[in-house]
């Protein structure tokens, strides 16, 4: 095969592909509409078919095309109304489309793989298994099948054997037409020369003559119409030829090829077999030591590898040939500008020029300072000399900041380098619709094996992600989809007892939301059984029973996201293995994506999985450690703290072998980058910036004297010299300096997080992701490599790797961590507070921690609009919700009657609210410990005596969560 064949079937293969994957949902559309279908659906799936055929043919690869055959006859019955679509039909032909699928991933070995079974199962609805063979069904009442070329050329001297053999060579088939001209060309108005040249556009004519044996007398006999005998070859098979010419099957004729088929085989085998003895001899020649021998089969494997392809826009192309323009314009701006800079400083007579003439300039100016005022000449010869020296320095040198229109030129290259690389990653963007167009036949297969009636909903088949990202989405979204039709839709029983409608909906989409794409698979099904979940999970030894009650609804949905987890009563081949759930976690993670899983018992489940746009160009934070810069994608970073050096001691603590960092009440665990990247830990000394070996084991101790300092402290004869250390000891404490501050970067695994202690913290910028070089790859801490601006190398940090190699154990974490909490909060509520005390309801008195109020506002009750069962209040030109205690607290409401009402706006929470106080009191600072247990509930954090009274102490942000769950 020549290099042009190999290419044009690699074309050929991406075509049918595309094909394939077009027929699969028109024939789901198909059954689902039935014979009330368009006819513009059917011929789709048949044309598609048939180029297949076509297109196969031509190189010979005769299981494709027998295949694709009988698909195309199935078709063809469907689209003449001989045949109804029916459940059985639409399975012949996807087995067909997966078969079809199958051989072209390896088109060189397609004639080992059987294609007979799904062609059996298309025969019955052909009526007979005969008309599965091209020449059969053309076969007219008769023996007009020519059975060798011999008849044929008895007619047609004028044909070559060369002829015959090249049009068989080029996959064509040979036929010899009958044509009557009052017949065939009257009737379309049409000249035998205008009909042939019609024909010329589906095939080629290779001979015509007039078949004086059809007609009985020349004389007189002009009106029974001329005869013509035309050989034609073409690539149309036999059954639709006649379509394609307009002659009737009875007047076509067709040539048995076979005997020519068969030797073209033997002499491509001949050819292919001696190509690769050549090759393996020349391999054996190349490495004699080890006799290494190709064999024929691995070679024609690797001829026929398909390279990887992408469809780009022609306006995309085109945007960019454009911005290749400019950036080549820009180019050359700047190097005329700064080759007629470098020609202006080279021209020495210009140089020489000024510089005599500042040199005169220089004399006028001192020899008038001498003779005006001579106590000031030595001040004004100084200033001359820098001026003259700065000349020097300008006329020797090129300053680009001298260069005309440089800053023009350069915001122009600017500009123009970020909108190529803007459109060459959207080269890279591939529409969603290529994962999701596999869906519609998934859930139709599982759904008819499983008993069920499911409808999917595909919405945003437009949004577009990068190809490495669409390509790794497959799994996890066929994880999920089946998890929403097996565990989640029920069956038809169940759902008419529930008064659900019978047909299940599973609904996929795909949508922008902070510069992420996000899917959800969202069903309406019965929802997590939390119970079962935890149920399952004691039974595993997952958690604990202390811990499976004080659990939240979320982090019992998370439960099903762990390995080996699941709820299935019986391992079938749907489910019930336990790892669906982790493969899509981890390929998710993997990716810089999160999973989030929302669950409403009876209502049923949305998994939304938040993705990057691309992975070739990231935003990152850029960190070193160990006198080395690493990368940090910014998906992954949740916040950057900063602990001032004499602070450390107090926000720093060690929980058995961790460190952690007391956070806004909670323990983070920390790791150090230098050791879990094995690195040897060091630091730089701020007075010399020269780097040394940190030897503390904890930021509280204090490092060793400096080498020079150890010597000057060790006597003569062994004994320590008391100075240098006193020296030490009455000097600035180095823990305390400006550099010695610790820099975290809290970090997301998964759920949950950890702190990344670095040595420095630079800025964020976007980087070129390169992949890791094979010896790198077995590392779990790198994602990947970079190159930065001054060409030095950083490699990109995988914050899951990291979390993976530092060995944290975020279960016991979390249970010394639950002690530590109790402790911490044991101790702030004993702490000193200040309380804004107020009324609310009938002989309701609360208190609220004055650090979360923003603002207390008076207002008119009128104000106040009750819409839908809910109070708002106009602030600051929005509406803003208003609260009354009594709704979520157990206390009686007001009696009203009040002109106005105090409104208490909070600060610090994700949707502003206000609550309805019906008198502010006071401000009071107190040391007592709250009651946690005299009075409880949702948003009361504790009671306590104040002022006489019981006070209840409330938790703004619980209240607001439980009035609005869905905005917290």
């Amino acid at each position: 095969m020549t290099i042009q064949d190999k290419e044009m079937l690699n074309d050929l293969v991406v075509e049918s592909r595309e094909h394939l994957s077009e027929i699969e949902p028109d024939l789901l559309e198909l059954e689902q509409k039935g014979d009330g279908i368009s006819g513009d659906l059917i011929n789709r799936i048949f044309r598609a078919i048939h180029s297949i055929k076509g297109g196969f043919g031509f190189f010979g690869i005769e299981h494709v095309t027998k295949l694709s055959h009988a698909m195309e006859n199935v078709m063809s019955k469907v689209r003449d109304k001989k045949l109804s679509i029916s459940p059985e039909l639409t399975d012949a032909l996807l087995k067909g489309v997966d078969k079809l699928r199958m051989l072209l991933d390896d088109v060189a070995h397609a004639g080992e793989v059987k294609v007979d079974e799904e062609i059996d199962n298309l025969k019955p609805f052909l009526g007979e298994a005969g008309s599965l063979t091209p020449t059969a069904s053309l076969r007219p009442p008769g023996d007009q099948l020519i059975d060798s070329e011999a008849a044929l050329r008895r007619k047609h001297e004028n044909l070559t054997d060369e002829q015959i053999v090249d049009a068989v060579r080029n996959g064509k088939l040979l036929y010899q037409l009958s044509v009557n001209t009052n017949m065939d060309c009257a009737p379309k108005k049409l000249t035998p020369a205008a009909l042939f040249e019609s024909w010329e556009k589906m095939g080629c004519i290779m001979d015509v003559l007039t078949d004086t044996d059809a007609i009985p007398g020349l004389k007189g006999s002009s009106g029974m119409g001329l005869k013509l005998s035309v050989v034609y070859a073409s690539v149309l098979e036999p059954d639709l030829i006649s379509v394609g010419t307009g002659i009737p099957d009875e007047r076509i004729f067709a040539l048995d090829t076979s005997k020519i088929k068969t030797a073209l085989l033997g002499e491509t085998a001949k050819n292919n077999t001696a190509e690769a003895a050549d090759q393996g001899a020349q391999v054996a020649a190349a490495d004699s030591a080890t006799m290494i021998k190709l064999s024929p089969d691995k070679t024609q494997k690797v001829e026929t590898k398909m390279e990887d392809a992408l469809r780009v826009k022609v306006n995309l192309l085109n945007n960019l040939m454009n911005l290749a323009g400019e950036l080549v314009l820009s180019r050359n701006q700047l190097m005329q500008s700064v080759n007629r800079k470098l020609s202006d400083a080279m021209e020495s007579e210009t140089f020489f020029k000024n510089i005599d003439r500042q040199i005169e300039q220089s004399c006028a100016t001192m020899i008038d300072a001498i003779h005006q005022n001579p106590a000031s000449a030595a001040q004004t010869a100084e200033k001359e000399k820098r001026r003259l020296h700065e000349a020097f320095s300008q006329g020797l040198s090129m300053r680009l900041i001298d260069v005309s229109g440089l800053n023009g030129i350069m915001q122009n290259i600017d500009m123009v380098t970020s909108l190529l690389q803007e459109s060459i990653m959207q080269t890279r963007l591939q529409p969603i619709s290529v994962v999701f167009a596999k869906f519609p036949r998934l859930i139709r297969d599982l759904a008819k094996k499983l008993g069920k009636e499911v409808n999917l909903t595909l919405v945003g088949q437009d949004v577009e992600l990068d190809k490495s990202i669409v390509e790794q989405l497959s799994d996890p979204l066929t994880h999920l989809i089946r998890n929403s039709v097996d565990h989640g839709v029920e069956g038809p029983e169940v759902r008419k007892k529930t008064g659900k409608p019978v047909l299940g909906e599973v609904v996929l989409r795909a949508f922008h939301e902070g510069g992420k794409v996000h899917i959800q698979i969202k069903d309406d099904g019965a929802g997590i059984n939390r119970e079962r979940v935890k149920e399952k999970a004691l039974s595993l030894g997952i958690v604990t029973q202390e811990e499976a009650g004080k659990m939240t609804d979320r982090e019992i949905d998370s439960i099903i996201m762990l390995p080996g987890f699941s709820t299935a009563s019986a391992v079938s081949d749907v489910s019930g293995r336990g790892v669906g759930m982790d493969v899509v976690k981890t390929n998710i993670e993997r990716l810089g994506g999160l999973v989030d899983v929302e669950s409403t018992p009876g209502q049923g489940t949305i998994i939304t999985m938040k993705l990057p746009l691309t992975l070739a160009i990231i935003s990152s934070l850029i960190v070193s450690a160990g006198g080395r810069r690493f990368a940090i994608p910014q998906v992954g970073i949740e916040e950057l703290v900063r602990i001032r050096a004499k602070d450390v001691t107090g926000k720093i603590d060690r929980l058995k072998e961790c460190e952690v960092m007391r956070l806004r009440g909670k323990l983070l665990p920390l790791v150090r980058l230098d050791q879990v990247l094995g690195m040897t830990p060091s630091f730089c000394r701020s007075e010399k910036g020269e780097r040394r070996e940190e030897l503390r084991k904890r930021w509280s101790d204090r490092r060793s004297l400096p080498e020079e300092k150890t010597e000057e402290a060790v006597g003569e004869h062994g004994q320590g010299d008391t100075d240098a250390m006193e020296r030490r000891e009455k000097g600035p404490d180095r823990r305390k300096d400006l550099s010695n501050a610790v820099k975290i970067i809290v970090l997301k695994f998964g759920d949950r997080h950890f702190g990344l202690v670095v040595e420095e913290v630079y800025d964020s910028e976007e980087i070129v992701v390169k992949p890791l070089s094979g010896y790198l790859k077995s590392c779990p801490c790198y994602a990947g490599s970079t190159i930065m601006g001054d060409g030095s190398v950083a490699m990109i940090l995988d914050t899951n790797g990291i979390a993976a190699a530092s060995g944290l154990k975020f279960g016991e974490l979390e249970k010394d961590m639950e002690i530590e909490k109790e402790k911490f909060l044991k101790e702030s509520s004993r702490a000193s507070r200040e309380l804004l005390l107020f009324s609310a309801g009938e002989n309701g008195n609360f208190g609220v921690d004055l650090s979360s109020v923003a603002r207390v506002e008076k207002v008119e009750a009128s104000r106040i609009n009750a819409i839908g069962g809910k109070e708002f209040l106009k602030y600051e030109d929005r509406s803003m919700r208003l609260l009354r205690l009594s709704d979520y607290l157990p206390v009686n409401g007001s009696a009203g009657g009040s002109t106005h009402a105090f409104i208490i706006v909070p600060k610090g929470v994700k949707h502003v609210m206000g609550i309805i106080a019906d008198l502010v009191k006071d401000v009071v600072k107190i040391d007592a410990e709250l009651d946690k247990n005299n009075i409880r509930g949702a948003g009361i954090q504790g009671s306590a005596i104040i002022n006489s009274a019981l006070t209840v102490v409330i938790d703004v942000n619980e209240i607001f969560k439980t009035a609005e769950p869905q905005l917290y």
